[in-house]
């Protein structure tokens, strides 16, 4: 069954809220997005030690992954 997830992108006192979310078919959906979102970002050094948070629709914490610059 599709769900929605949020994925959320935290550091350095900040946070960028997703609000739109994307409807995938599953954790394991999730976890390879937030593997992708943390990866896109690490392109940029500022997001150096940030983290993605993927949150379900019932706003439950499901995986969370490190941006890690290289």
């Amino acid at each position: 069954m599709n769900k929605r997830y949020f994925f959320h992108v935290v550091g350095d006192d900040h946070t960028r809220e997703d609000k739109r979310g994307k409807v995938l078919s599953g954790v394991q959906a999730a976890s390879l997005q937030a593997t992708v979102t943390a990866t896109e970002l690490a392109k940029e050094p500022e997001y150096q030690g940030f983290m993605v948070y993927v949150v379900d629709e019932a706003g439950h914490q499901v995986v969370r992954r490190s941006v890690v610059t290289g």
